[in-house]
């Protein structure tokens, strides 16, 4: 798993929930998800998108873990900054053909980007018309790729991101909210792994 502030805040909540995974890099999350006989590894960098150090950070995490399954949060921070949702669409679906092709990956399982009410560098209604298109992109993107499938999160999260949830308007922050995502992704992986067993 791996990808932006959502991702490396989820990180620290386990490993604050669950002190004795330690704190390394390849921490494996396993005991988390009650998923028996995997190796589930989290990875995220705050303000993570898809250019050049980003894609470095998200491949060096793929080296180091071999992971067959992805599971990946990205686009949120690349919206923001104006780009538009046909460039990032399009250069995050390259990016998930790119990784099965040329590492151990095998299936990626995309996040859609979920709803914000503040940004710093787009308007908040800019943001929203570029959010909900990018996510009608990526999905359309996924019925070409058979390798690829998009992830609609809770509702709560994905479209609502209130009060119980972030305190920020932009991360999600609470107890209640980690839980929800956490149920979120533990569906994603679910997901990937029935459409690995079918590869």
């Amino acid at each position: 798993m791996c990808g932006h502030s959502f991702i490396r805040r989820y990180r620290d909540h386990l490993i604050n929930q669950h002190r004795h995974f330690g704190f390394g890099a390849l921490t494996n999350f396993t005991d988390c998800f009650e998923l028996d006989g995997l190796q589930i590894y989290i990875s995220g960098r705050g303000g993570l998108c898809a250019d050049n150090a980003g894609i470095q950070f998200i491949t060096q995490t793929i080296e180091e873990t071999q992971p067959h399954l992805l599971v990946l949060e990205l686009g949120t921070n690349d919206l923001t900054n104006r780009a538009s949702a046909d460039f990032v669409g399009s250069q995050i679906e390259e990016l998930c053909r790119h990784l099965v092709r040329t590492t151990s990956v095998l299936f990626v399982v995309l996040c859609q980007v979920v709803r914000r009410y503040q940004t710093r560098d787009c308007p908040i209604d800019d943001f929203e018309d570029k959010r909900l298109s990018y996510n009608r992109i990526i999905q359309y993107a996924a019925r070409r790729y058979p390798r690829l499938f998009v992830h609609r999160h809770h509702r709560a999260i994905l479209v609502r991101l209130d009060s119980n949830i972030t305190s920020d308007n932009i991360h999600i922050t609470s107890p209640a909210g980690m839980r929800l995502y956490h149920f979120s992704l533990r569906k994603a992986i679910i997901y990937g792994l029935q459409e690995l067993r079918r590869l």
